[in-house]
């Protein structure tokens, strides 16, 4: 009898042992395996030749001893159909979603929708930036450079993206409206304030004609038609609201820029009513959910760059806006003379002699400034700084002798370092030089008349009259030092037509005997607008005290005061000066400082002396004086 092999205690233990060897195996064969490649993407084979034979036999010994090569021969087995169904349209969801993917990548519009992305982009843009540039920003984002956006779309965008901030914009208004509270017992509001600051834009528009005296009666816009025969000019506003004293940052308040067909007192009470107006309508909304104010108070406080024609149409807003919501709204406006444009005026005093309309036309100086600073220099600079480089080699000793530094001091202190800075002085110090030390001092004398002749950085435009000042100093200084007019003769490259009688016209101004005197009187009298410049320009002083404090006072009326008188004493130090034309012209110009700015002196510009925080010590004083003042001179305003 045989025995009764033991299979349920054997052959489980050793199938089991089997199938961990061979999976062990199996794992050292695809490390040997791996190994054997680096060696070969190394380029090794030569030095590992030893270590290649027996990786080769121990792959063998291991295929042969675990059966891997008839193993790795098997057949899967049969798959069903809807298993094979399931696969297609995994695979398939697969490739529409790498295909979306794709699509994202290389296209930008999605079922012939442009992507919202791209509109994000063209939004979020810097608003200066082109709408063209933009365009062309966008189509470096894709794999493949395509036109994914046009500058039309982009301006769309743009606008969209600009509703949306004024529609947030009128909602912070009509919040601040929310807030106001009841001021008196007749259920008054606190003030609101809105300062409304407008000046002219550099740009143009076609104009729309509008029926402004209709719009100024009825509040309305109007008829309103696109008329492309002209291009209108462009007002731009600056809009703050104050809620009372506790506010004291304030609330931007954003506007569109508008094209006006003309500027005068009816059209620029037009667009002040608009604004205005919109900002109403929003605190009234506010304080209808209100039940402890009864009327909006409002202070319209407004200054622009036109005097008297701010003054004509501030009074016909005020008679506008006193229909705007009869009852509801108590309006009170006041108008203040913008300082710079006053600076402004002065200066064209000091340059040209008096107050000019189309002054590029009327007035040589400001022409042939505007000539050679806009438009030779900056065309040509290469050029000319050439010809100056040439002269300078010819004549760098006959310029810059020693025995003239006398005299160019005394011309320094009679007007000042902005014509004859200490670098250009310095220059005379050398004396006469030969060899290497004259090519040297040329270099260097080159250096120096480059940067106070060829590159003043303005470019004179009428509407900022102090950009004439640094062309007028450079002029001047080109005829103290002797550089002739032959520095602006263009050999090298034909100027166009435009620029070549340019050059003619400034080569003819600038030869005749007269040029100098003039310019001498324009440089004495811009020395007399420097404080009203510079005040004008700042927003706060050291102590933290606001231009207003500072012209209120008389500032600038005493500073340029005490300049005259200190310049009148230099003048005979120019023995070649023409005395008269330049004190009438001092003169001239003082007194049109002194006039100007004396419009500070009076209310509401002298509310500042009530406030202890910029007049401790004498607020009392100037409160108790406030009492006893006429009141003709305190209704100022409508």
């Amino acid at each position: 009898i045989c025995p009764k092999p033991e299979f349920s205690s054997t052959f489980p233990s050793h199938c089991v042992i089997m199938s961990a060897l061979a999976s062990q195996a199996q794992h050292l064969r695809s490390e040997l395996s791996k190994f054997k490649g680096d060696i070969f993407a190394e380029g090794q084979m030569d030095i590992c030749s030893q270590t290649l034979a027996c990786l080769d036999s121990l792959i063998c010994a291991l295929d042969a001893d675990f059966d891997f090569a008839r193993k790795a021969g098997r057949k899967r087995p049969g798959q069903t159909i809807s298993q094979l169904q399931k696969q297609v349209q995994y695979q398939r969801s697969k490739v529409s979603q790498i295909q979306g993917e794709l699509d994202e990548l290389t296209t930008s519009k999605i079922s012939g929708r442009l992507q919202h992305v791209w509109l994000l982009r063209a939004g979020l843009s810097n608003p200066v930036t082109p709408a063209r540039t933009i365009s062309e920003m966008c189509r470096d984002f894709l794999i493949d450079e395509s036109q994914v956006i046009s500058a039309n779309s982009v301006g769309r965008a743009r606008d969209c993206f600009a509703q949306l901030i004024k529609l947030f914009n009128g909602r912070a208004i009509v919040r601040l409206g929310l807030a106001l509270t009841a001021y008196s017992e007749s259920g008054e509001s606190t003030p609101v304030a809105i300062q409304l600051i407008q000046d002219e834009a550099g740009m143009r528009l076609k104009s729309y004609s509008a029926d402004v005296s209709s719009f100024l009666s009825d509040c309305s816009d109007g008829n309103t038609r696109l008329n492309r025969s002209r291009l209108s000019k462009v007002q731009n506003q600056n809009v703050t609201v104050f809620n009372g004293a506790e506010d004291i940052a304030g609330l931007a308040y954003y506007t569109e820029l508008i094209a006006m067909s003309r500027k005068d007192g009816p059209t620029i009470a037009a667009t002040m009513l608009q604004t205005c107006q919109s900002i109403m309508d929003r605190l009234v909304e506010g304080t209808m959910h209100t039940q402890s104010c009864k009327q909006v108070r409002v202070l319209v406080l407004c200054t622009g760059d036109g005097i008297m024609t701010n003054e004509n149409s501030l009074r016909r807003l005020v008679l506008a806006l006193e229909k705007c919501h009869p009852g509801e709204v108590r309006v009170s406006v006041v108008g203040a003379v913008c300082s710079s444009h006053c600076s402004n005026l002065t200066v064209h005093v000091a340059v040209c002699g008096k107050l000019t309309k189309n002054t590029l036309a009327s007035n040589l100086l400001t022409a042939n400034c505007s000539r050679l600073y806009k438009h030779l220099l900056h065309d040509n600079t290469e050029e000319i700084a050439i010809n100056l480089c040439s002269f300078l080699t010819d004549n760098a000793n006959t310029m810059f002798d020693s025995n003239l530094l006398d005299k160019f001091i005394g011309l320094q202190h009679v007007y000042g370092d902005c014509v004859l800075p200490d670098k250009v002085l310095e220059l005379f110090v050398a004396g006469r030089l030969e060899g290497d030390e004259l090519v040297s001092f040329t270099r260097r004398a080159f250096k120096v008349l480059y940067e106070v002749v060829v590159a003043v950085q303005e470019r004179p435009i009428v509407t900022r009259f102090f950009l004439f000042a640094p062309c007028v100093w450079g002029i001047l200084r080109m005829k103290m030092l002797g550089v002739p007019s032959s520095i602006l003769a263009l050999r090298a490259t034909k100027p166009r037509k435009d620029n070549e009688l340019r050059l003619r016209r400034f080569a003819s101004y600038y030869d005749n005997d007269n040029c100098i005197q003039e310019l001498k009187s324009a440089a004495l009298a811009l020395r007399l607008t420097y404080h009203a410049t510079s005040i004008t320009a700042k927003r706060t002083f050291e102590d933290g005290a606001p231009p207003l404090v500072k012209l209120s006072s008389g500032y600038v009326q005493e500073q340029t005061s005490g300049e005259l008188c200190a310049l009148l004493p230099r003048l005979p130090a120019d023995t070649e000066l023409d005395l008269t034309s330049s004190v009438e012209r001092l003169l001239v110009t003082g007194s049109h400082i002194t006039i100007r700015f004396k419009t500070y002196a009076g209310f509401p510009y002298k509310l500042w002396e009530l406030s202890c925080k910029y007049n401790a010590g004498g607020c009392a004083a100037a409160a108790e004086m406030f009492l006893s003042t006429d009141p003709a001179l305190l209704d100022y305003g409508f």
